[in-house]
């Protein structure tokens, strides 16, 4: 459920446990959204109504309400070994840990050694053998307080952190990774993408040992910053969502930013190329607090879906065809907002 990581959930028993019983985001970043296997079901989480909300992707209706718990926040399966990872979003700071048979054990996170703020979401690299945690509320790295951090996936030990004297982007947002090239793309609250090579961070604790690219996203008065992130590995291509922050923001713009990805030498991890923005779709969304933050990619039908914050009332979830912003030869295409396909309604 957490930024477009794939759940198969079997709604037709609402009372069966986790994954299908996801905790809505209680972050600035709410509303993810993400697409069961068989790419027939889209679900988005309500961030205040403690909810779950199910929509049929044939007929753009809703199907189902799941209702949940509090607290929990962040969400990741590893189907490889069939764990399910979710984080406790309090101040006590803890990482589920939940095997096939429904067994949990839970990490405290105050015990690695690092002052790190509420966790919030969560990734399973599986290539690479990371488990990455975002702090939201990190503000930053204030009061010493760490925003990211990478646990080994076999030991579950600390491998990886920014230092908080470093980290000075704002607010982390959403992480999205590239297992095959072991890049991290996260987006901050200074409406930037900044990319992160996953092994130097899980080498190195500074972000300049690690950092490969500081993107700029939005416009540089603060006035619009970056969301959600998706990853379309094969295809190599970023997707983010922009959004405008501040009321009355003309000519703020709502979009989807599209970013032809880095590559690097794997041997010598250099960068050949830095990621480069090729196109944007405006008009996705509202403005201000209704501005699109999620998004989930259907890779098979290369259907995208962006959403705002589901709390804040929101009619609609875009729904784009990737193809027509970028086509299947790799060539931008002339006119990216012919890729809105249409709308399903919240």
């Amino acid at each position: 459920m957490n930024d477009g990581r794939i759940i198969d959930c079997n709604i037709t028993d609402l009372t069966v446990p986790t994954p299908c019983q996801v905790h809505p985001d209680d972050s600035d970043f709410g509303g993810r959204l993400a697409l069961n296997d068989a790419r027939t079901l889209l679900f988005g989480a309500y961030r205040y109504d403690n909810s779950v909300t199910v929509f049929d992707v044939a007929t753009n209706t809703k199907k189902a309400d799941i209702f949940t718990g509090v607290s929990a926040h962040g969400l990741a399966v590893d189907p490889q070994i069939g764990n399910t990872y979710v984080s406790d979003y309090s101040t006590r700071g803890r990482l589920f840990v939940i095997d096939r048979e429904g067994k949990f054990t839970a990490i405290d996170l105050s015990t690695l050694g690092v002052a790190f703020g509420v966790p919030g979401q969560v990734e399973v690299d599986e290539t690479n053998g990371r488990i990455y945690i975002i702090s939201p509320n990190s503000l930053g790295g204030a009061a010493g307080i760490s925003p990211f951090i990478a646990l080994d996936r076999e030991t579950r030990e600390l491998g990886g952190i920014l230092e908080p004297d470093e980290w000075t982007f704002g607010q982390p947002g959403t992480l999205g990774i590239d297992e095959g090239r072991n890049l991290l793309y996260l987006s901050a609250s200074s409406n930037r993408l900044l990319v992160f090579d996953g092994a130097k961070f899980f080498e190195n604790t500074r972000v300049n040992d690690t950092l490969v690219a500081n993107i700029v996203i939005g416009r540089e008065d603060g006035t619009e910053l970056a969301g959600g992130v998706a990853v379309d590995v094969e295809r190599n291509l970023i997707y983010v969502a922009k959004y405008g922050y501040l009321p009355g923001c003309d000519p703020c713009r709502n979009a989807l930013v599209v970013l032809r990805g880095s590559e690097l030498d794997n041997a010598t991890r250099t960068v050949l190329r830095a990621p480069e923005v090729v196109a944007e779709v405006p008009g996705i969304g509202l403005n201000y607090d209704g501005g699109p933050r999620n998004i989930a990619l259907d890779l098979d039908r290369n259907l995208i879906y962006v959403a705002g914050e589901l709390e804040f009332g929101l009619p609609d979830i875009t729904v784009l065809d990737g193809f027509k912003i970028v086509d299947a030869q790799g060539q931008v295409t002339s006119n990216p907002a012919a890729a809105i396909l249409g709308f399903i309604p919240i």
